[in-house]
């Protein structure tokens, strides 16, 4: 099963920079509000890589997946459109957000191991 380590969600990865700079940011805050979450992380164990494939993606590289469709902090899996991954450790960024407005999933992901150093030290900090 590919592993994605660096993980995060994110909702704004699918609108171009160009738009970005040409919308207004009240229409770009409605945008992401509704466009799909999807994942963003660095990709490990991908089996098209192990099997040959054409896949341009190496190993280590930051991807975007499709729209994810379900996720469990706690076993570490998350399902997108087209992929099963396992979650490895979190971007530290996303971690110290969650941290501050989603502590139950904070909490998870800690009690998961899924949390870098990084963002244990800022909150040790708190």
């Amino acid at each position: 099963m590919p592993r994605l380590e660096n993980w995060e969600i994110v909702v704004c990865a699918a609108v171009p920079a160009i738009v970005a700079a040409i919308v207004p940011r009240k229409e770009l805050e409605k945008m992401a509000q509704e466009l799909p979450p999807r994942l963003c992380g660095d990709l490990y164990d991908d089996e098209l890589q192990r099997k040959g494939s054409d896949s341009k993606v190496m190993e280590g590289s930051r991807i975007t997946t499709s729209v994810l469709k379900s996720y469990d902090l706690r076993e570490g899996k998350a399902v997108t459109q087209n992929t099963e991954y396992q979650l490895g450790v979190a971007d530290a960024d996303f971690a110290k957000h969650m941290r501050e407005h989603a502590p139950e999933a904070f909490a998870t992901l800690l009690a998961a191991g899924r949390i870098p150093l990084e963002a244990m030290e800022s909150q040790a900090q708190a």
